[in-house]
């Protein structure tokens, strides 16, 4: 009965830990998204740009949409720093 007990135990706190929002990987994928993010608006369209806050806003983002970092990061990535600001809506929230 106590192999039994200590075993459910060990299920539910590992499936617990599993599907933590606090994921290792996912906070530092984030981070290099946010990063990534911040420093190519900075590079390519605004010198001047505060990357400290566009990541703060970032983190925040992160923390309602899960996936706004690597969408507005891909939009990027695939634009060249040439002409307009193009990711608008990929990165709404994040950036100006």
């Amino acid at each position: 009965m106590r192999t039994v007990t200590l075993g459910s135990m060990f299920v539910v706190l590992s499936l617990g830990v599993l599907g933590c929002k606090n994921d290792p990987v996912h906070e530092i994928d984030m981070a290099v998204d946010c990063n990534n993010v911040c420093n190519r608006y900075r590079d390519c369209f605004d010198t001047g740009y505060n990357t400290d806050n566009c990541r703060a806003r970032c983190h925040e983002m992160v923390d309602r949409d899960p996936n706004a970092a690597n969408a507005c990061d891909a939009c990027l990535g695939a634009a060249s720093c040439l002409g307009a600001f193009g990711c608008a809506s990929d990165c709404q929230g994040i950036l100006p």
